[in-house]
């Protein structure tokens, strides 16, 4: 900020506080009341008077870290699903090395990081699969993350898989029934236990296993009867 005639004014701190710490806090605020009434009440529905009203600030402060609601909307998204991997990742590592302990690891790691916080599935499973292209290509971006570390995962226990086979396909579509069958889970309340939503979605993973193990054998076998 400059003074009319004269070099730039500093913001003085107040009751101790500097103004970049200040800011820091009123951005806080605004994405903690972002989260509330995107869960409360969908992103289609949500102003930017809504999340001011929430978060108990002007509108000149909501400009000040925000464009729209739609950025709003992308840094509590991003926000979540970066807790979300490192939750699932850490899983993972320490999981057996087979598929069926990596999915049920990260699937349990994911379906809790759910439940902990409902307000999580109308941000990451509902809004952002639903609400419009632009929160569909970003959602499908991070779900990306995901495939890429399960398919390094899939062809380091099975090195004999052939290249040709499309193993990104096969993921997306599992991961994708993860998240349907949680999007469903939390619509209805959370009514049935983790385990029970774990089963659903293991019998699709065991069948990957399964595949991955047929593939591995054709192709030493096609190695063994080479001349």
């Amino acid at each position: 900020m400059k003074s009319p005639s004269g070099p730039p004014v500093l913001a003085r701190p107040y009751r101790g506080i500097s103004a970049e710490e200040r800011r820091r806090q009123r951005h806080e605020q605004l994405m903690d009341a972002a989260f509330e009434v995107f869960a409360t009440l969908g992103l289609a529905r949500v102003t930017m008077r809504d999340i001011c009203a929430q978060a108990r600030l002007t509108e000149r402060y909501f400009y000040d870290s925000f464009r729209s609601t739609e950025e709003a909307f992308d840094a509590v998204h991003q926000r979540q699903e970066e807790l979300l991997f490192a939750r699932v990742a850490q899983a993972m590592m320490t999981a057996p090395r087979t598929i069926d302990g990596l999915a049920r690891a990260g699937l349990r790691a994911f379906y809790e990081f759910i439940q902990e916080d409902p307000r999580r599935a109308q941000v990451l499973l509902i809004d952002a699969f639903s609400a419009n292209q632009q929160s569909i290509d970003r959602s499908k971006k991070a779900v990306g993350q995901y495939v890429s570390m399960i398919e390094h995962l899939a062809r380091e226990l099975f090195p004999s898989l052939p290249s040709g086979i499309h193993m990104d396909m096969l993921v997306w579509g599992l991961l994708g029934m993860a998240i349907q069958v949680g999007t469903i889970w939390a619509r209805d309340q959370f009514r049935q236990t983790i385990d029970e939503v774990l089963e659903y979605n293991l019998y699709a993973w065991q069948g990957l296993q399964g595949l991955a193990e047929r593939m591995s054998a054709q192709a030493a076998s096609s190695v063994d009867r080479a001349p």
